[in-house]
């Protein structure tokens, strides 16, 4: 069964091109991304890995486990409590596709037995054994040759039992920039699935009156995961005495997670993550 990855694990499903210029995919995978229940025995899903270019292409595959970092980046680690990777097999993991053409790939996972509830993941990179050269002019008369590789991430999500979904609002804070007010969101998922928030902020003066409002953070968090939503209402806020309130909702839950805090008044050195 497939469900929504949301917007992260999506666009970890996209392809990345690295080069500078015009730049067009190399290959396709589909299915885009891999949901199975562990709880079936050894399960399995066949990818189809098409080139859409006019020459032969060849390519790797491997398996990793990842991460987001709390700023809502993927970060590539050692296999965890919640990987996959280990125990994803991949036939073939290197092979070449001629232009235009197609090549299957099979997957199977070999779980081992009595794993705790709970989502276990990892992703497959289809990585190039060579890169394609190509010429760009550098606007100066003078011919440059590049050679650019392209990949492509397929995320794979295991499940095992009942999940739960469960999400705190780890801290709040919100101060006054050179450009407006910095609202700061700090959430963890403390349940065993991945789920789904969207949060919103609101900016009050000290009649309660709404001076600013927006969106703050609308992505994935896996299980056992943290992310910092960061938003800046801009304009000017002239009174010194401001209130932000979010408020984060996910289909996947009931209530709402919601807080409020105080304005603080920083000097630009005094705002967090400051850089002279």
């Amino acid at each position: 069964m497939r469900r929504g990855f949301g917007l992260g694990l999506l666009a970890l499903a996209a392809v990345v091109l690295l080069s500078t210029g015009r730049a067009s995919a190399v290959l396709s995978v589909h299915p885009a991304y891999v949901e199975l229940n562990l709880d079936r025995g050894r399960p399995s899903e066949i990818l189809t890995v098409t080139n859409l270019t006019d020459e032969e292409v060849r390519y790797r595959a491997k398996v990793r486990h990842f991460l987001y970092t709390k700023e809502g980046g993927i970060q590539h680690l050692p296999p965890d409590e919640h990987s996959l990777a280990s125990w994803t097999k991949l036939n073939p993991k290197e092979f070449t596709i001629p232009p235009k053409g197609s090549r299957v790939i099979r997957l199977s996972v070999i779980a081992p037995r009595n794993l705790a509830p709970g989502e276990y993941w990892a992703d497959i990179e289809f990585e190039p054994l060579e890169g394609r050269v190509t010429e760009a002019d550098d606007g100066e008369g003078r011919t440059i040759r590049l050679e650019v590789t392209a990949s492509i991430l397929v995320p794979i999500v295991g499940q095992v039992g009942t999940l739960t979904y469960q999400v705190q609002l780890q801290d709040l804070s919100a101060w006054k920039t050179e450009t407006g007010i910095r609202v700061s969101a700090h959430l963890a998922n403390t349940g065993t699935g991945r789920i789904g928030i969207k949060g919103t902020y609101e900016v009050l003066n000290a009649s309660d009156e709404v001076v600013a409002e927006g969106l703050i953070g609308d992505d994935t968090i896996l299980a056992g995961g943290e992310r910092v939503f960061v938003r800046l209402a801009e304009g000017e806020f002239l009174d010194d005495e401001y209130m932000v309130r979010v408020r984060y909702t996910s289909r996947r839950i009931e209530e709402t997670i919601a807080g409020q805090t105080s304005v603080a008044l920083v000097s630009p050195e005094e705002e967090p993550g400051f850089q002279p």
